[in-house]
């Protein structure tokens, strides 16, 4: 729509979609190209987003097509805002809702390729961006750290059987009851040079808080009710230094019972 001058009413109707039941739209600009995206009408449960283009706001408009792998439904979100990125980029910003506990809901935030007219959004377990140069790249790859196998249990930890998990199996009883916080489990990881990196703990028994603890060096950490929308683990991050050589990280109890682990994702550099 066209908006009056004072932007109080509307002047006239630019462009519309007649007969495409749609919701939660974006739209973006790159180049001479205008890309607005939209979602089908399913309620909090996610589906295949849609996408079309024109060159002029007035239309003619493309017909809707997927930007997301067919059955993926837009990687279990819904758009809420396409961000653009440099000249030719954008960054898609979805909701992942949990429509049983709205409050856990999150947040997916993926880079959109563009090729010619054509959109595509891939999943990326990670990945960073260089705001000044308009760019980003794919996330270094990860070692994953098995709670249950790779990691050392103390204090009552114990591993506990887990469907969600990898492996089948998880590090429980991580912290305690008001009496005692003491289950832990103790991971050694290596890293080739100092510096900041982003910790995955995959966990499942959410609505729980814990302390990750990196040489020393402690943090709480909250892990949210769980969603078990991929019916597999969920995720919490921390963010820590890590220095070059050997590191020990240890996830351990604060106020009662924390998450039990099925894992800790290391990226390699």
């Amino acid at each position: 729509m066209k908006l009056t001058d004072d932007y109080l009413g509307v002047k006239e109707i630019t462009f519309g979609f007649e007969g495409t039941w749609a919701e939660s739209p974006a739209l973006v600009k790159r180049g001479d190209t205008y890309y607005i995206f939209g979602s089908w009408m399913s309620g909090w449960t996610p589906n295949d987003n849609i996408y079309s283009t024109a060159t002029s706001l007035s239309g003619p408009w493309s017909s809707w097509t997927n930007f997301a792998p067919v059955g993926s439904k837009t990687h279990l979100s819904q758009t809420s805002y396409v961000l653009p990125l440099g000249t030719n980029g954008a960054i898609y910003m979805g909701d992942r809702w949990v429509d049983y506990n709205l409050g856990a809901s999150t947040y997916v935030w993926l880079p959109l390729t563009f090729d010619g007219t054509t959109v595509t959004l891939d999943w990326h377990d990670s990945w960073s961006v260089d705001i000044a140069a308009g760019t980003w790249k794919p996330g270094a790859a990860v070692t994953v750290f098995e709670g249950e196998n790779d990691g050392v249990l103390s204090g009552g930890a114990a591993v506990v059987d887990c469907w969600e998990c990898s492996g089948g199996q998880a590090a429980g009883w991580i912290g305690g009851d008001s009496n005692s916080v003491d289950g832990a489990v103790t991971f050694e990881v290596d890293a080739e040079k100092a510096g900041p990196v982003t910790l995955v703990v995959r966990y499942v028994g959410g609505d729980r808080y814990a302390a990750v603890e990196v040489n020393g060096q402690a943090q709480t950490i909250a892990f949210l009710p769980a969603t078990l929308i991929w019916n597999e683990a969920d995720r919490s991050v921390v963010h820590v230094e890590l220095k070059a050589g050997k590191n020990v990280v240890k996830i351990s109890g604060v106020s009662g019972w924390g998450p039990d682990v099925d894992s800790l994702e290391v990226p390699q550099a």
